[in-house]
């Protein structure tokens, strides 16, 4: 494929491309983490049990409002910085733009899993850890930076 086009900017973008794609292992690693420090709970019969902190339903609500609330905010930067048009007009280099977008979203993907860890600490609501952790590395998935995506964006904000 060639070299990824340099544009507005001494950061190298192939270089900003594999540290994307390093933030983003780690955060679906840290989804796994939870994970594994849930299952560890569980074995050691560590289990909060639901409703000894007291009524969860409002934080519960909360928290999952908080979730969909996270996936709109993660389309509305997609559809509204990730653009070629919207990166066109940033002031930073453009593989900076592209990768500091995406760790935001990343991290917003990622507090979605931190919410059902919260939930089953809190009251042992070991189904909403499992549904929320799994939405979190769903979304990740689809946040995955490619090679091809990467290139093409930066080449159609680059005008190139």
């Amino acid at each position: 494929m060639g070299p990824i086009p340099q544009s507005r900017g001494a950061l190298d973008p192939e270089s900003t491309f594999r540290h994307l794609r390093i933030v983003h292992a780690a955060m679906a690693g840290a989804v796994l983490t939870y994970g594994l420090f849930v299952l560890l709970m569980l074995s050691q019969d560590f289990i909060p049990k639901e409703g000894v902190v007291g009524p969860l339903p409002f934080l519960r609500i909360l928290l999952w409002l908080a979730a969909v609330g996270n996936f709109g905010v993660i389309g509305r930067i997609r559809a509204q910085f990730l653009t070629p048009q919207a990166l066109r007009q940033r002031a930073r280099a453009l593989a900076q733009s592209i990768a500091t977008w995406h760790i935001i979203m990343f991290a917003l993907a990622d507090a979605i899993a931190i919410y059902g860890l919260v939930l089953f600490l809190l009251s042992g609501l070991l189904h909403d850890f499992v549904v929320l952790s799994g939405l979190t590395l769903a979304i990740l998935f689809w946040l995955r930076p490619t090679e091809h995506g990467y290139r093409t964006l930066l080449r159609q904000a680059s005008g190139a």
